[in-house]
């Protein structure tokens, strides 16, 4: 399945067509990701950042056999073109075992005014953060208000450091950390006033929730075995649990192609405050609550328990076989 990125077309027919279209690039690796492996040469990097659009995006392996079980991730801030372009700076998403976790809505259609196209290209309809329950315009003359302001990568994670100053008078910082099956998220976010801050996770369509409170969401991952876990591990803010239902509700809806519609679920965390830190760490878990750290292709597979992942408020650090040091923005071993 391509990912479904800004007016990207997931439609399997649509889909089909592209795959075959691109082929026709002559670019090997291309062709083997766009064929699972089965026609060019198989691209030996996991991990590629792209600093002046934005973009870090991660893969498991690239292994033919068991192509489409791979994790993937992508985390994005700025652009270079308003063109497709929405409201998703700082937004994320996640794919493992054959489904998409968590995913960018998609784009319903161009009629500017539709309350759904209006929606799809607002921020409201990404993973990342909205202020006031408000969108921004992501005009070229806004294009400086967002970007990435460090990144790297290293053995045991990959690291990137996202700005969105779109909202007036507020600073929004997100820290993404990726190590395959886990990814931290750390939002640091500082205001003059007081505003009502939403942390958004959508939800695909395959995607079903076990248990839900404040603090941890339990999700089942389609029909794999695996669970996923999101878990906030600094303020503590206040969930909704919203589902799309055509009517009166202003998030839970996913369009796959144009004009297409369907609804699922979204997580919408909120907290009222002029600065404050979401700490959120998102684990993909097998039956024996382990979590996968490594790429396929790393020297050692580590593997770490659900449970074993701590946080200490006062220092601001997340242990979870490496040390997380939050506001320092640094992973050590």
């Amino acid at each position: 399945m391509t990912a479904e990125v800004g007016d990207t077309n997931s439609d399997i027919d649509v889909q089909s067509k592209t795959k075959i279209a691109l082929t026709y690039f002559d670019n090997d690796k291309l062709t083997y990701a766009a064929t699972q492996g089965t026609q060019g040469i198989s691209p030996q990097k996991n991990t590629a950042i792209f600093p002046e659009t934005g973009y870090l995006i991660a893969r498991e392996h690239w292994d033919k056999e068991d192509f489409n079980q791979a994790t993937w991730s992508m985390f994005k801030a700025g652009y270079s073109s308003k063109t497709h372009k929405h409201a998703d700076d700082l937004s994320f998403m996640l794919y493992s075992k054959g489904y998409d976790i968590f995913v960018d809505p998609g784009w319903y259609n161009y009629i500017t005014g539709n309350k759904y196209w209006d929606y799809f290209v607002s921020s409201r309809a990404h993973n990342t953060l909205i202020v006031d329950g408000k969108t921004y315009s992501a005009t070229e003359e806004n294009s400086s208000k967002t970007g990435l302001l460090e990144y790297r990568k290293g053995e045991g994670y990959n690291y990137a450091l996202g700005f969105n100053d779109m909202y007036e008078g507020v600073q929004i910082d997100r820290h993404y950390y990726e190590l395959n099956d886990a990814i931290v998220i750390y939002d640091n976010i500082k205001a003059d006033n007081v505003h009502n801050y939403s942390q958004l996770f959508h939800l695909s369509e395959n995607m079903k929730i076990i248990s839900a409170s404040d603090q941890e969401v339990k999700i089942q991952l389609a029909d794999t075995g695996y669970i996923v876990r999101v878990r906030q591990m600094g303020v503590t803010p206040s969930l909704d649990i919203i589902h799309g239902d055509y009517q009166q509700s202003e998030y839970g809806y996913i369009s796959r192609e144009m004009n297409h519609l369907d609804v699922i679920n979204t997580l919408k965390y909120g907290v009222k405050a002029s600065d404050v830190d979401f700490i959120s760490l998102i684990t993909i878990e097998d039956a024996k609550g382990l979590v996968k750290l490594t790429k396929s292709d790393a020297a050692e597979q580590v593997y770490l328990p659900a449970n074993q992942f701590l946080f200490d408020q006062q220092k601001m650090q997340l242990n979870a076989g490496h040390k997380f040091a939050g506001k320092a923005t640094l992973l050590s071993g």
